[in-house]
């Protein structure tokens, strides 16, 4: 590669050293000139400070030449930067794309390579646009977002926050249509929508619920955050009951956050006919109000209970093998003995009482390994039912989890160990955890 030469002044067509040489002052000159100011040695004679005045025109000069040589030198760096851009954008970087070891791999790989990228798409604050890093990959060249547009499943995931949305959203709920019924087609949807505390007027939303209401068939993963918004509730049971759906054959994870009883039921209504429902989690439920199917249910989290205790709850789920369980607001004692051989992983809010007594009355957990109990009590009479659980199941807890809010100087350490002595014949050695 030549060398390049040395840039010159556009003006005077002198190089950058020529300059240099021509306005860089003398040594001598400058020692002596410190000399003078040092030893406050002003001129005395008109002559001498006509002749300092001159020099120091001369130098201004000097320094108007020295920022115009600059000036286009910088004109000229920047249009070399411009070339040198220019030169890896249009001749380098084209080439490199196309001899890139990616370019060779068929569209099945590439979807494999796609499947690792985030595909939730996203409606938040302070945006309020589609978002998604698989949107990303639609920029990259005509292939990349062919291979993506034909690749469904990468545009069947979607988070709502609708907190604060603004009015005029008709064009982006028709983005949300497309990405609903054109590039996802045909593949099941994993849905959430958080409605917490929102501000946004429930007609704004209208054109939101049709779009995710008429895809229902199709919901795999759903989570319904309504928590303090009774209103948005009722919009979407109308908008459920208006789109016809209620048959659920794909859905296998619900979440439905409702904070009034009566309301969070009629939503789990909807819900009835979800042959494949694997997973489920409420703030409320009574399995006597026939809500919901739960034979077939894996995992089962509840913050209360209504009318039940956990020896008929378990009874209406056979398959049950992970219970999370906040309270009873009342305790049946049931005359059934329920031996459930599934349940391994239990975590129970044990505070002030929630517990009705005889709430495990005839249970036995046999496969229960991991126990996790949150704000224990061990003088109240659920932590004393608790170890008569254990005891009579004959299990062998693995692990066992306290989860408390207090300082570790305020553990009743007493009250720990005899928790530990009365189970541990049926809890491995180390079995304690905080957390």
């Amino acid at each position: 590669m030549s060398p390049l030469k040395s840039m010159k002044c556009l003006s005077c067509q002198s190089n950058g050293d020529q300059i240099f040489a021509e306005l860089s002052p003398k040594e001598s000159e400058y020692l002596e000139l410190l000399e003078r100011t040092r030893a406050n040695a002003i001129p005395e004679t008109h002559h001498e400070r006509s002749q300092m005045k001159l020099l120091i025109d001369e130098a201004e000069d000097e320094l108007e030449r020295c920022d115009q040589a600059i000036s286009e030198l910088e004109e000229q760096l920047a249009r070399l930067k411009k070339c040198r851009l220019d030169v890896i954008r249009k001749r380098i970087a084209p080439r490199r794309s196309l001899i890139s070891p990616i370019r060779k791999l068929p569209p099945e790989v590439l979807i494999c390579v796609f499947a690792h990228v985030d595909r939730t798409i996203t409606l938040q604050s302070p945006n309020f646009k589609l978002r998604s890093p698989v949107f990303g990959l639609t920029w990259v060249c005509a292939h990349w977002r062919m291979v993506a547009l034909s690749t469904s499943h990468l545009w069947s995931a979607f988070y709502f926050d609708l907190y604060d949305l603004p009015h005029d959203l008709f064009g982006l709920f028709d983005s949300t249509r497309e990405c609903f019924d054109v590039r996802a087609r045909n593949s099941l949807i994993d849905l959430s929508l958080d409605h917490y505390l929102a501000k946004t007027s429930n007609s704004d939303l209208i054109p939101l619920y049709d779009v995710v209401c008429q895809s229902a068939e199709r919901w795999r993963d759903v989570k319904l955050d309504f928590t303090g918004n009774g209103s948005a509730v009722d919009l979407l049971i109308e908008k459920m009951l208006a789109s016809g759906q209620n048959r659920f054959a794909h859905l296998e994870s619900l979440a439905v956050l409702v904070t009034v009883p009566f309301k969070s039921y009629e939503v789990l209504r909807l819900f009835q006919n979800c042959p494949r429902l694997r997973d489920l989690r409420s703030i409320f439920l009574d399995p006597t109000e026939g809500c919901i199917d739960m034979r077939n249910l894996t995992s089962l989290d509840i913050q209360r209970c209504e009318g039940h205790n956990l020896t008929k709850l378990l009874m209406h789920c056979p398959l049950l093998e992970t219970l999370g369980l906040g309270l009873f607001s009342e305790a049946q004692v049931p005359d059934e003995v329920c031996y459930h051989t599934r349940l391994s992983k239990f975590e129970v809010l044990l505070a002030d009482q929630e517990l009705k007594q005889g709430w495990s009355t005839g249970l036995h957990l046999p496969a229960l390994t991991r126990l996790s109990l949150s704000e224990y009590s061990y003088d109240n009479h659920v932590t004393r039912e608790m170890v008569e659980l254990l005891l009579r199941s004959h299990c062998f807890l693995q692990s066992i989890i306290l989860r408390t809010s207090r300082q570790p100087e305020e553990w009743n350490e007493p009250v720990m160990k005899q928790i530990l002595a009365d189970v541990s014949s049926i809890s491995a050695p180390n079995a304690l955890e905080y957390s």
